[in-house]
């Protein structure tokens, strides 16, 4: 069981939409600190892991999202890095070079690419082009990740929106619970997601995410059951924010601006 700060995350049968107040203007002003201090940084890193369960068989999970900023002051560069593993292998990755981001399925060995920024000069709204891409791009196992990093830095300089924030499961009821934001659904599927926020200094900081999902099925129950850790200023240290294609592997679609 996954239990933090006496919050226990409940099996399917036990969630109920009724059960929880909607605290989403609440949940607003939490979540608006915690994504500010999170856009004030040169560099984050978000690392989920957990398993999936299908047909009794249960399938480790673990991604690994990465953004930097650097270049130069003229030029500004945004770098990005996504790796997706599924028993232990990995699956599918995501690399922003800080001009293109490339897209490989290395189960189908195939690669898609798109240009977020200049070659030579910064273009404008490069960041929000880079997130939309990663967005559409990225696995089921890896978009909340991408969207919470959207949510934070796809506006250079910019305090993200209060009322703009919503839960990653769309459908929820949303109860704050002193530093927790507890996010509770029954449809598409019977979820739960919690976020964990503190607040060491006089700002909110988002430490935590933890979610679980159970989907009724012919022989049993099938579970996805994750945590995510949001690490700020720091990045894996074998990132790479590049991709070679591997020998053998085939181009999707290589094109100039936002493709597909």
């Amino acid at each position: 069981m996954l239990v933090r700060r006496g919050l226990l995350i409940m099996a399917a049968a036990a969630i109920s939409a009724s059960a929880v107040a909607d605290d989403l203007n609440a949940a607003r002003q939490m979540m608006s600190g915690g994504l500010a201090s999170l856009a004030l940084s040169s560099a984050a890193t978000i690392q989920v892991d957990g398993w999936d369960t299908v047909g009794g068989v249960k399938i480790p999970l673990r991604v690994s999202t990465a953004v930097k900023f650097g270049g130069t002051a003229e030029v500004p560069r945004t770098y990005f890095e996504q790796l997706v593993f599924k028993n232990g292998l990995l699956t599918h990755r995501l690399a922003g070079d800080g001009v293109r981001l490339w897209s490989y399925d290395v189960a189908k060995m195939q690669y898609s690419s798109s240009l977020y920024d200049g070659v030579d000069d910064a273009m404008p709204n490069a960041r929000q082009r880079l997130f939309t891409l990663a967005t559409r791009w990225s696995p089921n196992e890896g978009d909340m990740s991408v969207r919470l990093f959207a949510q934070a830095f796809s506006v250079p300089g910019q305090i993200p929106n209060p009322n703009r924030w919503n839960p990653w499961i769309s459908t929820a009821n949303v109860s704050v619970v002193g530093e927790t934001i507890d996010c509770s659904a029954t449809s598409p599927t019977a979820s739960r997601l919690v976020y964990y926020l503190s607040r060491p200094t006089f700002k909110w900081q988002l430490d935590e995410i933890r979610y679980i999902s159970q989907r009724p099925t012919k022989n049993g129950m099938d579970e996805t059951q994750w945590s995510a850790r949001i690490w700020v200023d720091a990045v894996p240290p074998d990132a790479s924010w590049q991709f070679l294609a591997p020998e053998g592997a085939r181009p999707r679609a290589v094109v100039g601006g936002i493709g597909r």
